[in-house]
């Protein structure tokens, strides 16, 4: 509750909000209970579908190829720290239904100067008759790969992904205007999709983490798959180390998995994270493949166990107490700077993420 009352601190975003209809944006939206997808009369929508398209769930609004509302207590975080001012030139990465673009509007004061694109047509065309339902004219739309961004709209003021990516394009870069802002879901294997905010001034992107997320994958030229972690897997490793006695267990309290994913990365430490479903029950996991160890945790119960190498286990037990003894230090504790390859020296609980287009320096930031 603390996170939505928090992203609604913006005046703008509030009143976006209660402006734009959500409903008039959704057509249809998966429902688990009805077993697929259900058709939104939008004009009449009975009290059923409006409760499902106004509570903090995300719905899936296109299963092949994916698409979905995200929840909007998270459309709300990532709008409010976009920090969108009257007369900016907007760009988003992600058209999807079109509500995100029509709360734009809202903080621009202006629709035209809101761009969009999507690599859907069939997204885009809808989001424009979306938005002429809504009342909202001048959006700019337009169906391409969103890796290439818009260059002749550009620079833009502020550039927001509404899918995650793994790497930061050069487009993206270069069409983002001095002082503005690139807010984006960073796909980072086995931390899921921590929000990276970056500031360009002076020619440098600065910026870290500002928040927690999860997405739909950027599609088209872009796309790294070896950044991203299916959610429910089994090998024959893991296999082995949940078939193991457990060499500890131990209370957590208030565990988080991404801070303590991102700390060990700052050790030098390349930690994976997943589900697995089996018929003795669900485990949440994090290996550590080159060490053989395993922190597991059965849905369910509390308490975690070490299995695999006990040397492995002990060293993976003091990395944790190094971050609680620094005060269990969390996502927005890190700070990052993109570099050139010139630049690649790291300090004290400092890493370097290597992708195809960019290099990021994360650093720990001292209290």
């Amino acid at each position: 509750m603390r996170e939505i009352e928090s992203a609604f601190l913006a005046p703008w975003v509030r009143e976006a909000f209660l402006k734009v209809p959500r409903h008039l944006f959704i057509d249809q939206f998966y429902d688990s209970d009805a077993g697929g997808m259900v058709t939104v009369n939008r004009e009449h929508p009975s009290p059923e579908h409006l409760k499902a398209i106004y509570c903090n769930v995300g719905r899936p609004i296109k299963l092949e190829p994916h698409s979905a509302a995200s929840e909007p207590w998270l459309v709300a975080n990532m709008l409010g720290h976009l920090g969108i001012e009257r007369g900016m030139r907007v760009l988003e990465i992600g058209t999807g239904s079109g509500f995100n673009a029509g709360l734009m509007t809202v903080g621009t004061g202006d629709p035209t100067l809101v761009h969009s694109v999507d690599i859907q047509p069939d997204l885009v065309e809808a989001a424009a008759r979306h938005l002429r339902d809504a009342g909202i004219e001048g959006v700019n739309l337009r169906a391409c790969d969103g890796g290439l961004g818009w260059p002749e709209a550009a620079p833009f003021d502020r550039i927001m992904l509404t899918v995650g990516s793994s790497d930061i394009t050069p487009a993206w870069l270069g069409q983002l205007a001095e002082n503005g802002v690139l807010l984006m879901p960073f796909k980072t294997r086995g931390m899921g999709d921590p929000l990276l905010r970056l500031r360009k001034a002076g020619g440098r992107c600065t910026g870290g983490f500002v928040g927690y997320s999860g997405f739909n994958a950027l599609q088209g030229a872009f796309l790294e798959e070896s950044q991203f972690k299916p959610g429910i897997t089994e090998d024959d490793q893991v296999t082995r180390l949940l078939a193991e006695p457990p060499v500890r267990r131990m209370d957590l309290d208030g565990f988080s998995e991404i801070d303590f994913l991102l700390f060990c990365r700052s050790l030098g430490l390349d930690l994976e994270a997943a589900w697995v479903r089996r018929a003795d029950g669900a485990f949440h996991l994090i290996l550590d493949r080159k060490g053989d160890q395993a922190l597991v945790m059965k849905w369910g119960e509390q308490g975690t166990w070490f299995k695999g190498n006990a040397n492995a286990g002990t060293s993976l037990l003091s990395t944790f107490g190094e971050w609680e003894s620094l005060g269990r230090p969390a996502l927005t504790r890190y700070r990052a700077e993109v570099i050139s390859a010139g630049e690649e020296a790291v300090g004290e609980h400092a890493w370097i993420e290597r992708r195809s287009h960019v290099r990021l320096r994360f650093s720990l930031e001292k209290t």
